[in-house]
């Protein structure tokens, strides 16, 4: 019997006591929240904070899970979105793969990121909802197939 395979990953927007947002900046998709996948043998949120660390160099309080969302695409991923809360550090990336990071206002956070799977992620978690959103989409191009509050 063949397993299925996919990539869990997670991403967190980190809000500071200014009441701005933390987006690192990669090569390949530019602006975005920190995160990545879960690696082999690790829990989903070790792996937020482990990211987080590796992408920004701050400790994070997670306060929720806020959506979880199907890429169909290959790879497929599960990807688990949490609202996190600044604890301590000082923003310095301490991975390659991290070009930069900063502290944005709500007001730019949305027009900086260029990624449009990403900026629907993001809204969401702006408008910090009491639910929980699910969706599924494609990225090239992307389409959103399905969308359901719990």
């Amino acid at each position: 019997m063949k397993y299925p395979t996919h990539i869990v990953a997670v991403g967190t927007l980190v809000q500071n006591k200014q009441s701005q947002f933390l987006l690192v900046k990669t090569e390949w998709r530019g602006w975005e929240m920190p995160g990545g996948q879960v690696e082999k043998g690790e829990d989903i949120t070790s792996a937020l904070n482990r990211e987080t660390l590796e992408e920004a160099g701050i400790d994070i309080e997670i306060e929720r899970l806020a959506a979880i969302y199907s890429s169909i695409n290959e790879p497929s991923k599960v990807i688990l979105d949490f609202i996190s809360e600044y604890k301590d550090g000082d923003i310095q990336k301490r991975d390659n793969e991290i070009l930069d990071a900063r502290w944005f206002s709500k007001e730019e956070i949305l027009s900086i990121i260029q990624s449009d799977p990403i900026k629907y992620r993001v809204q969401w978690l702006l408008e910090n909802q009491n639910k929980i959103r699910h969706a599924s989409y494609t990225k090239n191009p992307f389409k959103i197939l399905s969308e359901i509050l719990l």
